[in-house]
């Protein structure tokens, strides 16, 4: 994949989990992580933080590495952890 590709993959599955379509991060992500988010982490994540949201602020691609910093926000709803 190109840089851009990968620019594109890592804004789908942050733009997937924020949507909590579970198929978009299949689709973004090989298949044992995809799972792993899919069935523990997006569950928990929303029952505690009920209206959770991340931006993304900014982007550096290179090579086939992509950093995204983001920023969060959401109320607090259930115990984490």
């Amino acid at each position: 994949m190109g840089v851009e590709q990968n620019k594109h993959s890592a804004k789908r599955f942050i733009e997937a989990i924020n949507e909590q379509d579970f198929a978009a991060i299949d689709a973004v992500t090989e298949a044992g992580l995809a799972r792993e988010i899919n069935e523990r982490i997006i569950p928990r994540l929303y029952e505690t933080f009920p209206n959770h949201h991340m931006a993304i602020t900014d982007m550096i691609a290179e090579g086939d590495k992509v950093v995204v910093r983001l920023q969060t926000s959401g109320g607090h709803g259930a115990e984490w952890q």
